[in-house]
Formats: structure tokens, C-alpha cells, sequence
């Protein structure tokens, strides 16, 4: 092994000034990547063992073609320039035994083992308490991982079975990353980064005359300039240079790999795109890097709908192949699983596979895992890509450099905009538009979901058509599939071959709680299909699917268990013979659904109950009032939020969920001075104002009713809830002990 210390600081020398996105670099041409891959994660090791070569033989019989496997820093360098190898080359053989590759992840902090025992140091917040990861501009840190990541490639670049490498930097796969448990701020601030932020800035800004003139000020010298914490009127400056950081550092990682071997790499990409501000991991720059040095972009959290949306538009934008990963929440770990494998077909035709996190998990593992096995064959069948709209969604990042939070809810809204009635509307940002990519002209309808800014109005002013609402947005386009009874516990997502005239369809029920009833109506031109006689067999099986021809496509009769997934095909030629699908009822004046506190939910039920702060702004409790169950909100002071409420959700099968005027009663406990808003998922959006009840100030229970005229429930709210009860004040606790809704007369179209 001829790698040492020497060859990681010297290239850190000569990049460290700015070899950023525009730099350029000769890469060895790229073998090509399996297409696609079937992943799963490891830990470092099999309890404190490398892990048997039985277990690859397993995992290859599974279908399994790659294992990613957690390295941990300080087993391989207990001493900074001292490596051990022995383990993770048993992996790789064991690995190459069963022709499984492996795929080393390489964690700069916080993971297991990371970072080495001798890398010390850490990162201080914007508040002034310590990071818990190092400082991101910390010398021996950054050349030391350097070093160590350069030193295990070249070890292991040439041995059977090394199937590439995960190149990380940061928090796990949040860059920057978010703030010790009980601390708050933004990482960023410990005397190595401000250092080189006063390094950063003239090379940023020429002189430090044009920085006075451009930010209105009077410095003297370029360690005058402080380094800005939120709010204060410098911070769009020091997000530039931690958002610089994070493509300066990654860009020189890269490039020092692609120096030592041409196998594939992989980014991670974590957390949220509201944090992109607090983790400056803007997605842009990972698809700009990934783009130009052959790399894999791979997105944690991939169950997220709204995440997944974004990251096929980027994956379709940049020319960058997509992973996708499923890493579970506690609960609801079916309706997950389904909704991770479903949103594969978002990445098409960049999709690189899918990667489940991780091999013998817990409860995740027992519930998904054998989801995973059995999809992966119906899956790696499909070929095609994600049908693309001439609409957009548009989505600026340049908010998050004035305010950490400023893109708060924005995966949510996406999500819910989808939901509401499949469409294949692209997602674009602010920096595809500047690097030329995507032009919003080639739109017919433009949603800003972040504001207007200059590409906006440019749009608008050469005859663009600007809306403001996901209603509007589908005006301009047509759908690739209906549900009747319109439900927001249902995602559907095509994977279209138009050369073959066909398509594969994933329809995951993605509710923890209710299954459904109904059916589902087939578009040929949200598809890109020519309207002619086609036919369905479920995927894997080719066995038939009962469907009826209607103007335009095809109704199929649809009942899914709650986390249920089902994959169609939909193949050229005359219908599969078969019954005619089961109509879904109209929804009837008078039909109810109820909650009462301590019961079984009777199609409307009480969310987080229990949940203590991970219920955030509605958690509630079980209670006795007066010898019978209610149900109780906590305090602000308790929740630490601005506003208490009570969140539902209706049963998506039921006729109350299809209804557009319905009778909402309220038992509530009517203590003096207290009360409730109704605020439910409308036509103007997921919380609209309904009537405001106000107590009499009885205390005694009391039932109070409010008629909603214009309901749209598509479980939009948190928690996927279709209305809640705004407490009038949050200083004391709503009791509650039952709501029903009732419906008055048929939906409305959507």
C-alpha cells in the first residue's frame, strides 16, 4: 500500500483555495454500474466479527446484488497513519465468494466509530455549545479522513468484490448537520471555520472595497468582517461560505478518489429540505458534483413523498443516476415500506435500484425486509421513465441563505399537491433555471411554492401562465390516474415504456390506520399513451386484472389492506377478460363517522394520542373527567409550540371522506373562556377556517355542531390528518370526548 500521509496534504494545499464546481478534473472512463441495484446496509461488523461469508451467500440467493457496509474510522486507523485492514478484507472476500459486491461507506463523524479516537476537536454552534461532530475546517480532521479515505481505496480498489465506495463528509448525510439534543443553532462557528471564512471571503469578493459597497459597510480588513449568526445582518454572507464549504470539501473528495478508481461512488443525502438552511446540504450541489464526477446520488428518507419528487426531478435534470433508500420511522412500518417501494418508479429512467436501511434493524427489518425480497424481481422488470408534464412546481433555495428555516414544510406541500390528484409535474429549483437546465418557459403553468423571485416574474412577464394553487396546476394538465373515492391514503406512480406502449403502475395504500375500497381510474394521456385498447396483469405474476374500458383509459376495482402495495402492468391490446369492477358507493346524506375518546376508532379517529413531544402541536392524552374517558391537549407551555390541537382522520373508504358538506359535533368539556376553530382540509387549502366555537362556560359537557360547505379531505394536515380543532386557549387543556361527521350531500368534483 503506497498511500500515506504526505499525498492528503498536499492535494489539500493545492485544492483547498477553490477547486468548487467549476474546477476541472481527468477521470478514468467509469465501468458501468449495475442497472439496477438491489442494496441493503451492514453495520462495521457481525456483532464483533467480520461477517460470515454464509451471509452473502444469503443475500445473493435473495436477490441482494450489493451490501453496503458502515466503516468505522477508528477500527481501521487506531493511530493516525497506522491501518488496519484485516476486517474489512475478510468482508470483500465473503463478499466476492457469493458475487456480491461491496460498497464501503465512509462516515467523517458521528456514525458508530467515527470519527478516529485521535481526531479531536469539535464544532461550535451559533448559540456558542459545542457540535458534537468536529469542526468542519479543522486541519488535522479534514486532511487525517483525507488521508484515510484515499489510503483505504487504494487498498482495496483491485480486490474482488469492491463494488465502490459512499464518500461522506459532515453529519452523517447532513453536511453541517443539526445540533446536539437540547442545544439549538447552526454548526459553523469554531475559530478553524471562521479562520477560513476570512479566507473564503476575498477570493468570493476581489477586494474588500466591493464588499463594503455591495453589503453596506465600512471594514477595514477582512478579519473584521464577523462571522454572521442568524438574524444578524451578515448571515446571507457566512451561508455562502458554509454552503461553498460543503462543494469545496466534496468536490476535493471526489476528486481525490477519482484519482485512485474509476468504480462507482455514491453521496448520501439526508434530512429534510427545510433544513437546508440549518445543514446547508442544498440538493443542487450534490447533483452538480455527482453529474460531473460520475456519481451515484443517494436519497435517505426516500419514503418521503415530497423528498422523492424532488430528487427524481433532479435525477432527470442533471443526468444523475438515483438511489433510493427506505430509513424507517418507529411506527406505521408497513405503510412506510410501501410507500418507499412504490416511489421507485419517481426516479425513472435515472433510477439507480433501491437500498434498505438495515440488514437485521429490528421491527423494520421484520416488517420490510421480506416487502423488499418480494418486490425486487416486479421491480427490476420495469423499463421506462417517469411521464413528464409540461407543468412545474417551483421551488427556490435562495430563502434558506437570509433564514435557516426558510423552506420549512415545503416536502409536505409538495407531497400533498401530488396526492391530491396524481400528476407528473416536474419539481425545478432556482439553481437548475441558472445553470441553464430547465427553462420555466417550457411550461405551461408554473406553481412558485417558495415565492415569487426574478425567473418567476421573467416567466410571467413573456406570457407565462403563474398559479397559486395544486387545483390551477392540474388545470394545465391531465392526470395519470383518478381514485374514486378520492383518497389521500393512495399514491400511485407509473413507470411508462411509450416505444412499447406500455406502463407499470405502483399503487401503495400508504395509511398506518385504514385500508381502502374503491376503484381507480387509468388515463392514457397523463400516461403519454395513445388512446387504444390496452389491458392489465399484476407485475411479477401476469395474472389478469379485472378492468373495464371507459372514455380515455380504464377502471379497475381496487381494495388494498392498510401498508398494502400492488404493481400493475399495463399492456397493449383488447381488455382481459373479467367481471366488471365494483363501483364505489356515492357517498349518502347522513352517513357518520365517529371518535370517542377510549374507543375504537368508528372511521374517525383521534391521532397521537400518547404521542408525548413527538406529537409536537397535537399531542393529546387519555384522561377521566367525571368517571368517563375524554381526551386531553397539553398546554403550550407543555408543548412548546405556538397553538394546541386536536388532528383527525376519517376512514379514506368511508362516505363521509368523499363528502363536500358534512356536520361536525363536538363534545367538549365547556369550561369558561375555552373553546375551538374547526380548521379542516378544504378547497382553499389543508387549513381552512371553518366556524369558531366559543364556550358558554358551563362546565359541563356540552355537543356544539359547525357545517363545513366545501371539504376536500386528503389527509394534508400533520400526522396526515384531514381537520383539527384549534384550541381557543392554549394556556389550558380541551377536553374532548367525542366528534362525529356526518355527511349532507355528494362531493364535488375535484
Amino acid at each position: 500500500m503506497a498511500t500515506g500521509r504526505s499525498r492528503g496534504i498536499a492535494l489539500l494545499a493545492v485544492l483547498v483555495g477553490g477547486l468548487g464546481l467549476g474546477g476541472a478534473a481527468t477521470l478514468p472512463a467509469s465501468p458501468p454500474a449495475a442497472t439496477p441495484i438491489w442494496a441493503v446496509q451492514l453495520n462495521w461488523e457481525d456483532g464483533s466479527a467480520p461477517w460470515p461469508a454464509s451471509v452473502f451467500t444469503q443475500l445473493a440467493a435473495q436477490g441482494i446484488t450489493s451490501a453496503e457496509i458502515n466503516l468505522e474510522w477508528g477500527e481501521i486507523e487506531p493511530r493516525q497513519g497506522q491501518f488496519r485492514f484485516g476486517a474489512l478484507d475478510a468482508d470483500l472476500a465473503g463478499a466476492a465468494s457469493a458475487h456480491v459486491q461491496l460498497i464501503p461507506i465512509f462516515w467523517e463523524s458521528v456514525w458508530t466509530g467515527n470519527p478516529a479516537p485521535w481526531a479531536a476537536g469539535r464544532d461550535v454552534l451559533s448559540s456558542g455549545a459545542l457540535s458534537a461532530m468536529p469542526s468542519w475546517w479543522n486541519p488535522q480532521v479534514q486532511s487525517g479522513y483525507f488521508d484515510y479515505v484515499a489510503a483505504t481505496i487504494a487498498h482495496i480498489r483491485n480486490r474482488p468484490g469492491f463494488g465502490g465506495a459512499f464518500l461522506d463528509y459532515g453529519w452523517l448525510d447532513a453536511a453541517w448537520g443539526p445540533p446536539p439534543q437540547g442545544a439549538t443553532g447552526i454548526a459553523g462557528y469554531s475559530t478553524e471555520d471562521v479562520a477560513r471564512f476570512h479566507q473564503w471571503l476575498p477570493t468570493r469578493y476581489g477586494t474588500l472595497r466591493r464588499f463594503n459597497r455591495e453589503q453596506g459597510t465600512d471594514f477595514a480588513a477582512w478579519a473584521d468582517v464577523p462571522a454572521a449568526r442568524p438574524g444578524q445582518a451578515l448571515f446571507a454572507v457566512y451561508q455562502a461560505f458554509r454552503a461553498w464549504s460543503v462543494e469545496d470539501t466534496y468536490a476535493r473528495l471526489t476528486a481525490l478518489v477519482r484519482r485512485e478508481t474509476s468504480a462507482p461512488l455514491y453521496y448520501y443525502w439526508g434530512g429534510d429540505v427545510g433544513q437546508a438552511g440549518q445543514f446547508m446540504n442544498l440538493p443542487d450541489t450534490y447533483f452538480q458534483l455527482a453529474r460531473r464526477y460520475r456519481v451515484t446520488v443517494v436519497l435517505d428518507d426516500a419514503e418521503e413523498t415530497g423528498l422523492a419528487l424532488l430528487f427524481g426531478s433532479l435525477a432527470r435534470a442533471y443526468g444523475v443516476r438515483l438511489l433510493q433508500e427506505w430509513t424507517p420511522a418507529p411506527q406505521g412500518l408497513a405503510a412506510e415500506a410501501a410507500q418507499w417501494l412504490g416511489h421507485a418508479n419517481l426516479g425513472a429512467p435515472n433510477g439507480a435500484g433501491l437500498d434498505f436501511f438495515e440488514y437485521g434493524g429490528g421491527p423494520e427489518f421484520q416488517t420490510g425486509y421480506p416487502e423488499y425480497l418480494q418486490w425486487i424481481g416486479p421491480l427490476a422488470a420495469e423499463r421506462g421513465a417517469y411521464p413528464q408534464q409540461p407543468v412545474a412546481v417551483y421551488v427556490s433555495f435562495a430563502g434558506a441563505f437570509q433564514d435557516a428555516g426558510a423552506l420549512a414544510g415545503i416536502s409536505a406541500e409538495l407531497g400533498a399537491l401530488w396526492r391530491q390528484a396524481p400528476t407528473a409535474f416536474r419539481v425545478v429549483t432556482d439553481r437548475e433555471v441558472a445553470a441553464g437546465l430547465v427553462r420555466l418557459s417550457q411550461f405551461r403553468a408554473v406553481l412558485p411554492l417558495t415565492g415569487d423571485d426574478a425567473a418567476v416574474r421573467a416567466y410571467a412577464a413573456g406570457g407565462g401562465r403563474v398559479v397559486s394553487s395544486g387545483a390551477a396546476l392540474r388545470a394545465s394538465t391531465s392526470p395519470y390516474l383518478t381514485f374514486d373515492p378520492a383518497a389521500g391514503v393512495l399514491e400511485a406512480a407509473p413507470e411508462v415504456d411509450i416505444a412499447a406502449d406500455r406502463a407499470w403502475i405502483s399503487v401503495a395504500e400508504v395509511s398506518p390506520e385504514w385500508p381502502y375500497s374503491g376503484s381507480a381510474e387509468i388515463h392514457y394521456a397523463g400516461l403519454g399513451l395513445p388512446d387504444r385498447p390496452h389491458h392489465l396483469v399484476q407485475a411479477g405474476t401476469g395474472q389478469p386484472i379485472a378492468a373495464r374500458t371507459v372514455p380515455g383509459g380504464l377502471e379497475v376495482p381496487l381494495d388494498l389492506a392498510s401498508g398494502a402495495l400492488a404493481v400493475w402492468e399495463l399492456l397493449p391490446g383488447p381488455a382481459a377478460a373479467g367481471a366488471a369492477p365494483v363501483q364505489a358507493a356515492p357517498p349518502a346524506a347522513g352517513a357518520s363517522v365517529t371518535a370517542v375518546a377510549g374507543q375504537p376508532a368508528q372511521g374517525l379517529d383521534f391521532l397521537e394520542v400518547g404521542a408525548g413531544t413527538a406529537g409536537g402541536d397535537g399531542s393529546l392524552q387519555l384522561v377521566a373527567s367525571g368517571g368517563q374517558p375524554a381526551i386531553s391537549t397539553e398546554t403550550l407551555a407543555q408543548l412548546g409550540t405556538g397553538g394546541a390541537f386536536v388532528y383527525l382522520q376519517l376512514d379514506p373508504s368511508s362516505a363521509v371522506h368523499a363528502a363536500a358538506r358534512v356536520r361536525v359535533a363536538v363534545t367538549y368539556l365547556a369550561t369558561p373562556g375555552q373553546g375551538f376553530q374547526v380548521q379542516y382540509d378544504g378547497a382553499r387549502g389543508a387549513y381552512e377556517n371553518g366556524p369558531a366555537v366559543v364556550s358558554p362556560g358551563s362546565g359541563a359537557w356540552t355537543t356544539a355542531e359547525v357545517t363545513l360547505g366545501d371539504a376536500r379531505f386528503a389527509e394534508a394536515q400533520n400526522w396526515s390528518a384531514d381537520l383539527r380543532l384549534a384550541v381557543r386557549d392554549g394556556t389550558r387543556p380541551l377536553l374532548v370526548r367525542r366528534v362525529q361527521i356526518t355527511a349532507s350531500q355528494p362531493s364535488i368534483s375535484s
